[in-house]
């Protein structure tokens, strides 16, 4: 089944608790389809069974942290931020391509990821 799944990991079980405008909801999501990533869950894996195009809203939060990673190609998966340093988009193309992005005013890279900024 395709979509976006949502998890909140905690000692000793899974949860789908969700957070205020105001935090950051230390979890996961798992997208396997076309959609909106949350921008307020840290980590996003996406599986892809053909090209996805994904989408990134606003980070509400300066100093947040996201992590997008691809686990499984199935198709390229394109993710275009709302608001993206000075680029416009991230192609992720190989299984482990990743991108690790903050907020500060607008989406930035950290480090040296492995998937294409455009």
């Amino acid at each position: 089944m395709g979509g976006i799944h949502k998890s909140k990991s905690t000692s000793d079980h899974v949860t789908g608790t969700r957070v205020t405008a105001t935090s950051l909801e230390s979890g996961f999501e798992h997208i396997t389809a076309a959609g909106a990533l949350d921008p307020d869950i840290t980590t996003s894996f996406i599986t892809s069974g053909d090209a996805i195009a994904l989408t990134l809203a606003a980070g509400k939060v300066n100093g947040a942290v996201k992590i997008v990673k691809m686990i499984s190609d199935g198709g390229d998966a394109t993710l275009t931020p709302a608001s993206f340093g000075d680029n416009t988009t991230i192609t992720f193309d190989n299984t482990d391509s990743w991108m690790g992005i903050f907020v500060n005013g607008s989406w930035w890279t950290i480090g040296t990821p492995t998937a294409t900024e455009a």
